[in-house]
C-alpha cells in the first residue's frame, strides 16, 4: 500500500508542472527567472535570428526590473524595463518605456535555463531562448 502510494505521490508531482517544457521545482517560479541570462536562441515564427543580436543577454533583478542587451548595426545597446507575472505564473508582463505592456509566454523556466514566446506588434511568433551567464 505505501509503494502504491509513494508511486502516485510521484507521478502526481511530476504532471504539475505549469510549462510546456522542463520539469517542476521546488524553488519558486521568481528565484528561477531572476538571473543573468545569455541568448541561447531567438527564431521567428520557426526561423533563427539569433545571429542577428537583437537581444544577446537579459539581467533580471529582483527589484522588478530589467537590463536587456543586444546590438544594432554593430553597436552595443541596453534599455531597462519593468517585468512581473501575471496571476498565474505562467506569463512574464513587461512594461515598456512608453507605458505599452509585453506579455511573455513561459514556455519553460529552470534555474539555468529559460524559453519565453511572444506574439510580437506584426503578428509573428518570437521565441527566446536562454541559459545562465
Amino acid at each position: 500500500m505505501r509503494i502504491l502510494l509513494f508511486a502516485f505521490i510521484i507521478l502526481s508531482f511530476g504532471s504539475c508542472s505549469k510549462y510546456e517544457e522542463g520539469s517542476p521545482s521546488f524553488a519558486s517560479k521568481r528565484s528561477r527567472l531572476i538571473n543573468n541570462w545569455t541568448m541561447v536562441t531567438m527564431t521567428a515564427n520557426g526561423f533563427d535570428i539569433t545571429g542577428l543580436k537583437l537581444i544577446t543577454g537579459v539581467d533580471i533583478h529582483s527589484n522588478n526590473t530589467f537590463t536587456v542587451y543586444g546590438e544594432v548595426n554593430g553597436v552595443v545597446t541596453s534599455s531597462n524595463a519593468i517585468w512581473a507575472f501575471d496571476s498565474n505564473k505562467t506569463h512574464v508582463l513587461v512594461t515598456n518605456g512608453d507605458g505599452s505592456v509585453d506579455s511573455y509566454e513561459i514556455i519553460k523556466l529552470e534555474k539555468d535555463s529559460m524559453k519565453l514566446r511572444i506574439i510580437n506588434n506584426v503578428g509573428a511568433t518570437v521565441v527566446h531562448e536562454y541559459k545562465t551567464a
